[in-house]
C-alpha cells in the first residue's frame, strides 16, 4: 500500500517537474499512434515500477538482523511454547526418516 502510494505521489511530482522543464507534452493523435511513443510510456512505466519496488526495498537495509535474532531467542527462552509437535519413524520404511 504504501509503495503504491508513494509511486504515485513521486510520479506525480516527477511528472511535474519534467514538464515544466521540458516544455508541454501535448501530443497529436498522430504522434501517440507512433511506435517510439508506444515504446517510451512502456519503458517509463517499467522504470517507474522497478524504481518504486527498489524504494520500496530500501527499509530491508535498515532491519537489524542480529538483533532480530537477539528478540527470537529471547522470547522463546521465556518458555515461548510450540503449538504443533514433530514424529520421526525410521520403521515404516527402511533406511529412511519419515516425518
Amino acid at each position: 500500500i504504501a509503495s503504491g502510494i508513494g509511486g504515485v505521489i513521486f510520479g506525480d511530482a516527477l511528472d511535474g517537474i519534467f514538464s515544466r522543464a521540458l516544455g508541454s507534452r501535448h501530443m497529436t493523435k498522430a504522434q501517440k499512434a507512433m511506435r517510439s511513443s508506444r515504446l517510451a510510456g512502456v519503458a517509463g512505466g517499467c522504470i517507474g515500477v522497478s524504481v518504486g519496488c527498489v524504494l520500496g526495498l530500501v527499509n530491508l537495509l535498515l532491519v537489524d538482523e542480529a538483533r532480530v535474532s537477539q528478540l527470537k531467542l529471547r522470547a522463546l527462552e521465556e518458555g515461548q511454547e510450540f503449538e504443533f509437535e514433530v514424529e520421526a519413524d525410521n520403521e515404516r520404511h527402511p533406511g529412511y526418516t519419515t516425518v
